[in-house]
């Protein structure tokens, strides 16, 4: 299953409740559109972030990891 978030962030159903997170401005070859990894985990949502630098962080609901997401792809389109 594959469903996105205003466009920016493409996100790929890998589990029954994890997610892998894609800057869709970055070709599928390029690793530096990998932006990280959501995980359901019965207190909310974990995200483990690859960019700009490994980092873990909690989240209530998806909807807030995604919109994290779509600010890493703001700040990567301005590098």
């Amino acid at each position: 299953m594959t469903t996105s978030s205003n466009n920016a962030v493409e996100v790929i159903e890998i589990a029954s409740s994890g997610w892998r997170l894609r800057d869709r401005s970055r070709q599928e070859s390029d690793s530096r559109g990998l932006l990280g990894f959501v995980e359901a985990d019965g207190n909310g949502f974990d995200a483990v972030w690859l960019t700009p630098a490994i980092t873990h962080e909690h989240f209530d609901t998806l909807e807030a990891a995604l919109q994290t997401a779509s600010s890493l792809c703001n700040q990567q389109s301005q590098r």
